[in-house]
């Protein structure tokens, strides 16, 4: 997105990438969403989960008796495949431009001798994201009502297209920085609403699939909220609690 003229297609750095949406903001913008993707905004919002995660969601995966979801797609961490040089005396000398001569033997290097190292990939983790009673129910009775099987995701649309209606519904409905939101943004906001409503920090870093640390870093938006809007939190998320 450019800054300047507004045009798509353009990369846009965001101004706040901590941004979330009042809970005022979020009964208007769900408010106005059409029903075609209103199923899809409020299960990100319910769950705190990340697009990946809700994309590979299978009916099967949902405990609506214990208001549970198992999230088998979570997130990982891998290291970038990174360049050496490999020196005659098999010594393996990190890729540099500036690099001349092997640290170890002091042979001048070769640059066209370049192998790359395999990225290692750690273990994909698995959790369980925790629902409020009252959604539990909903995703029964949508479950249903579009008989789906078993092993059948909620087939939720592309995220560019997810991205893009977001934006128009922001446009729409005047939120003047709509261009420091994205779908990303929906599961920060999950939880700064559960951190305003009493949750404990390392049960809520569980259930959002990352650590304490990060959540500190990138997550938490230090936004005083008030009892008003504590309470259209609880409308929102419902009896949910961790």
């Amino acid at each position: 997105m450019d800054r300047q003229s507004g045009k798509w297609g353009k990369y846009y750095i965001k101004e706040n990438p901590r941004r979330i949406f009042y809970p005022e903001e979020w009964l208007k913008f769900i408010n106005n969403t059409p029903e075609k993707y209103k199923f899809y905004f409020n299960f990100l919002m319910q769950t705190g989960m990340r697009y990946k995660e809700a994309e590979n969601v299978k009916v099967e995966d949902i405990d609506f008796d214990r208001c549970v979801i198992f999230v088998r797609f979570a997130k990982t961490r891998t290291t970038k495949p990174k360049k050496f040089i490999k020196c005659e005396c098999n010594n393996l000398i990190p890729y540099s431009k500036n690099v001349v001569f092997c640290s170890r033997c002091g042979r001048k290097i070769e640059k066209e001798k370049i192998i790359i190292k395999e990225k290692k990939e750690s273990k994909r983790k698995t959790r369980y994201s925790k629902i409020s009673s009252e959604y539990a129910g909903e995703l029964l009775a949508y479950v249903k009502k579009n008989n789906l099987r078993k092993n059948n995701t909620l087939k939720f649309p592309k995220y560019v297209t997810m991205n893009y209606v977001l934006k128009r519904i922001l446009q729409k409905i005047n939120i003047s920085d709509w261009k420091d939101f994205s779908i990303h943004n929906i599961r920060k906001t999950h939880e700064n609403y559960m951190l305003a409503l009493g949750s404990n920090v390392l049960s809520l870093s569980q259930h959002m699939g990352h650590t304490i640390d990060v959540a500190q870093a990138y997550y938490v938006a230090n936004k005083y909220f008030n009892d008003q809007d504590k309470g259209m939190i609880k409308t929102i998320l419902g009896n949910l609690k961790l």
